[in-house]
C-alpha cells in the first residue's frame, strides 16, 4: 500500500498569513510547518501500516486512519488561523497593544499543544486498536472476558507532566503466574509501583502494547 500524499492537506495560503505578521520570511516558515505536518504522518503511517498483518487489522487502520487525518488537519488549521492574529512589532515595525497581543499568542501556544498533543494521540490510537485485533485475532467471545478479568490498563500522569502507561493485573490466577508476569514485564522495562493505582509501570506506550501481547498469550 503506497503512502498517500499529505502535503496539500494544509493550505499553502493560510500557512503563509500565519507568520506574516510575527517573521521576515513567512513562506518559509510556513512551508516548514506543512513539511512538519507531512513527515509526521508519513513516519505514523508507516510504523503502524507495517504491524498490520492480518486483514481485520489492515481495515481497522485503513477506516481510522483517514478519519484521524482529517481531526488533525483541523487542529493544524486552527492553530495556523490563531497564530494568523498575532503580530511582532519588530517585524510590522508598529506600536501594538501588549495586552490584546499576549492573548493571542497564548491562544496560539493553547492550538499548537493541542496539535501536537492530537499527533501522539493518532499514533497511540491506531496502535490500539490494531493489537487489540493483533495479539488474538481468534481468542472466542469467552476468552475476551476472561482477559478483562485478569488485567486493566491505564495512564497515570506525574505533576512533571511525564506519562505512565499502567497495567494492574488482577489476582484471579496463580501466584506462579503473577512471578511470570513480573519477568515478562522487565523485559519490556516495565516495573511494578504499589499505590492506590497500583500496577506495572511503562514509560512507552509501545512497551506496555508489546508487554500486552506477550501476557495474552499466556493467559489464554
Amino acid at each position: 500500500m503506497t503512502v498517500p500524499d499529505f502535503s496539500k492537506d494544509i493550505s499553502l495560503e493560510l500557512a503563509k498569513r500565519a507568520f506574516y505578521n510575527i517573521s521576515f520570511d513567512a513562506e518559509r516558515r510556513g512551508r516548514l510547518v506543512i513539511n512538519d505536518y507531512t513527515r509526521e504522518l508519513e513516519k505514523i503511517w508507516r510504523s503502524v501500516w507495517v504491524l498490520c498483518e492480518t486483514d481485520k487489522q489492515k481495515q481497522i487502520f485503513s477506516e481510522q486512519f483517514p478519519l484521524l487525518r482529517i481531526r488533525l488537519g483541523v487542529k493544524c488549521h486552527a492553530y495556523l488561523s490563531a497564530l494568523a492574529s498575532t503580530t511582532s512589532s519588530l517585524v510590522r515595525n508598529e506600536i501594538i497593544s501588549t495586552k490584546a497581543n499576549r492573548h493571542m499568542t497564548e491562544e496560539a501556544e493553547k492550538k499548537y499543544d493541542e496539535y501536537t498533543s492530537y499527533r501522539k494521540f493518532i499514533h497511540k490510537s491506531l496502535l490500539e486498536s490494531i493489537n487489540a485485533d493483533k495479539v488474538s485475532p481468534d481468542v472466542d467471545e469467552h476468552n475476551l472476558l476472561r482477559l478483562r478479568e485478569l488485567y486493566s490498563v491505564f495512564e497515570i500522569k506525574k505533576d512533571s507532566g511525564e506519562v505512565f502507561y499502567m497495567v494492574h493485573i488482577h489476582r484471579k490466577f496463580k501466584f506462579s503466574m503473577y512471578k511470570q508476569i513480573e519477568k515478562t514485564a522487565e523485559k519490556y522495562k516495565g516495573y511494578f509501583v504499589k499505590g492506590e493505582q497500583s500496577g506495572f509501570a511503562f514509560t512507552s506506550y509501545d512497551d506496555r502494547a508489546m508487554f500486552l501481547s506477550d501476557i495474552r498469550k499466556r493467559l489464554l
